[in-house]
């Protein structure tokens, strides 16, 4: 918020007045106590960042597959066919990753209503791509 209401402030502060008792201000406790809760919150952030980050790619690579399938001019409902052979080739390479294949189990590509979806969102994202790339240019040809 840009502007805090005094009395959202004064609430906060009322009620962690006890922080200030507990933890004076200027002593080494004071400064643990803030060091460990700085530590907890970069756990807590790096946990929801990792998470964060392997859905992502989870998208992306369902984003790539509906790409080939579509380059290749393949039908959606084939995308059953095309995980289940990523799935059976990571178990192959893979053996011991059981990390690998259930991140691979996770991407989102099941049905053909997916596969549709992620082509309208590749095919807005290149039609927004053409759009710009004349206007970084000083001449181009048709």
């Amino acid at each position: 918020m840009a502007v805090m209401k005094v009395f959202n402030i004064k609430r906060h502060y009322e009620t962690h007045k006890s922080f200030a008792e507990k933890f004076p201000l200027g002593t080494g406790l004071r400064k643990i106590k803030i060091e460990n809760l700085k530590m907890k919150y970069k756990s807590a952030t790096q946990i929801l960042s990792h998470t964060m980050t392997e859905q992502q790619k989870c998208a992306q690579a369902s984003l790539q597959m509906s790409w080939i399938l579509g380059k290749h001019m393949k039908p959606f409902t084939d995308a059953d066919i095309f995980k289940e052979c990523m799935l059976q080739s990571v178990n192959v390479l893979f053996e011991n990753k059981k990390e690998i294949v259930e991140t691979f189990r996770h991407i989102p590509i099941i049905s053909a209503s997916t596969n549709t979806r992620n082509t309208e969102v590749l095919a807005k994202d290149y039609h927004n791509q053409l759009k710009q790339d004349p206007s970084t240019v000083d001449f181009y040809s048709i």
